[in-house]
This record gives structure tokens, sequence and C-alpha cells, in this order.
């Protein structure tokens, strides 16, 4: 694994790229260290600054999620965070959403419109990412662009 975090801090204009979204995203960097991610010219998802945690044998960079379409948030809220980790000694790698709730899921207190929002949400987002974080993780392992 050759996972750097100059490779996790890469993410945002890996992700903009036509081989990955078929540019249909973009991407936006704000002078607050902000990433706007843009969906034909929408912003659908407002990163903040990333923080990078390093040890001998770990790397970790995190995302937090500070608004846009998709997280129905404004920008002075967090909501959760996306979390890369490298664990050296183990040659593991992972993606981790913490604490999101996507907008399109909705809030938890109508059962029965909460649960087909969900279930909308795992049929079209969490897909989505699960895709691209496959895509980025085999980027990861091998250390390219």
């Amino acid at each position: 694994m050759k996972a750097t975090s100059a490779l996790f801090l890469d993410y945002p204009r890996w992700l903009a790229s036509k081989s990955i979204t078929f540019g249909l995203i973009g991407t936006k960097h704000d002078v607050d260290n902000s990433i706007k991610i843009l969906f034909l010219g929408f912003v659908v998802l407002i990163f903040g600054a990333a923080i990078s945690k390093k040890t001998d044998t770990t790397l970790q960079v995190t995302y937090p999620v500070m608004g846009g379409f998709l997280s129905g948030k404004n920008c002075n809220e967090k909501n959760g965070e996306l979390v890369f980790f490298a664990d050296f000694d183990d040659n593991r790698l992972e993606t981790r959403v913490v604490d999101y709730q996507p907008a399109i899921a909705g809030a938890p207190k109508l059962l029965f419109l909460s649960w087909l929002r969900r279930f909308i949400y795992r049929c079209t987002q969490s897909v989505t990412h699960a895709y691209v974080m496959w895509r980025f993780h085999d980027k990861m392992r091998r250390g390219s662009s």
C-alpha cells in the first residue's frame, strides 16, 4: 500500500477527474480551505478543511461535511465526516462515513416516509459512494493519480 497524506488530500481533485465521474462532478476550493463538490454546477456537498493525523504506523485524514444539497445542512453546521484511514502494519485501508445524515433520508421521525427515503438513499447516493470509494482505494493501493 502506498497511501500517503498527499494522496488522501488529493481526493477532491481526483473525484473531479473525467475518468471517474465523466465530467459531471467538479470541485471548487475556497479561501478557508473548504471544498465544494459540484454536480452540473450545483453545490451538492461542502467539505471543511482536511484534518490529518499521523503516527508511525497509521495515517488518518478527515473531511468534515459542512453542507450542500445532499447534506441538507448549512455551512455553519457539521453533518458528519468522511474519514480515510490507513494502517501500514496491517496493510489496511478504510474509508468511513461517520455521523452523516443525508438529506435524501430525511428525519427519522416519520417512520414510513423515513424508511422509504432511506431505501432511496441506499439505492442512489450510497451505491455511488461505494463505487467511488472502491475506485479511490484502488488508486491509493497503486499510489498513482
